[in-house]
């Protein structure tokens, strides 16, 4: 009977010694998860930023190879309807319904050529 009290004994303090063991082990992985997981979003915001300058800057180089001006070329794009496209496009952003788009006469002062719009939505 007093084998089995001592083996009982050691029993219960190795289940317990492997709780506490386990408890000190799980708070440590505890800590580093989410270590890991602020590291996660850190990383995560870091390429969507990444992302979204990637398509600016290839939209900044599309527009300077769109409008490079060379001597002896004609304009390649039609400014009226990159404007066009442009306004439209931020009409449908903020969900608004574009009525009416006409353009002015074109007036010129020097070396500027200032094109106005009379635009309704």
């Amino acid at each position: 009977m007093k084998s089995q009290n001592i083996i009982v004994s050691v029993i219960l303090v190795f289940v317990i010694a492997l709780v506490a063991g386990d408890r000190l082990y799980l708070s440590r992985l505890t800590r580093r998860f989410k270590q890991l997981e602020q590291q996660r979003i850190v990383t995560s915001n870091k390429l969507a930023t990444a992302k979204i300058i990637h398509e600016n800057l290839n939209h900044v180089r599309e527009l300077v190879f769109q409008n490079m001006d060379f001597k002896g070329e004609k304009d390649t794009i039609n400014h009226q309807s990159e404007f066009y496209s442009f306004v439209t496009a931020c009409m449908n952003d903020l969900k608004l319904k574009l009525i009416s788009f006409s353009p002015q006469k074109p007036e010129k002062k020097g070396t500027v050529t200032t094109s106005s719009y009379d635009i309704e939505f």
